[in-house]
């Protein structure tokens, strides 16, 4: 259970909803939700977030559009109910990555389903994890203020420098 906007796993949860407890701390969690406004999302829990980890792929604007710049593993986060977070951001295991050609293919894919074309951004972040078949499946499109994990590939951050430099020329 997740708000719909939020960010570093703030206020998200992961229940066992055949446990009784938990299903009542579900309730509450997306009752506290929905009492402060927001929208709460309810998505299943892919097991494979704990052996494979998660997969973010990172594309900037260039000269035809987004372009793949790195991706990296995001690796298990949640390990039970919400009980809030101290600081900022639950802490993350970040390491580099290399996407394979299926989930550059299922980016891709969901880049091009962007309501007025993926060309008009600056940045997009493609979360992906194998599904009970093993292939990628899309679990966030992450496209206002994501974290780019710059700091995870070689050149990415000049890779965003010329992004701005293009998104801005693009867009004059």
């Amino acid at each position: 259970i997740k708000p719909a906007v939020s960010a570093g796993s703030q206020d998200t949860g992961r229940y066992d909803l055949a446990d009784r407890e938990h299903r009542r701390l579900a309730v509450a969690h997306v009752r506290r939700l929905s009492d402060a406004g927001r929208v709460t999302m309810v998505q299943p829990y892919l097991t494979a977030v704990d052996t494979v980890g998660e997969t973010a792929l990172l594309f900037l604007a260039g000269p035809q559009g987004l372009a793949f710049s790195h991706a990296i593993r995001k690796g298990p986060m949640l390990s039970g109910p919400d009980f809030g977070v101290v600081g900022l951001y639950r802490p993350e295991e970040i390491t580099a990555r290399t996407a394979t050609e299926e989930q550059l293919a299922v980016a891709e894919k969901t880049l091009a389903a962007v309501p007025g074309g993926a060309e008009r951004l600056l940045y997009a972040r493609v979360d992906l994890i194998p599904g009970p078949d093993g292939r990628p499946v899309l679990v966030e499109l992450e496209l206002t203020e994501p974290s780019l994990f710059l700091g995870h590939a070689a050149g990415a951050p000049e890779r965003l420098a010329e992004a701005i430099l293009t998104h801005l020329a693009r867009h004059r």
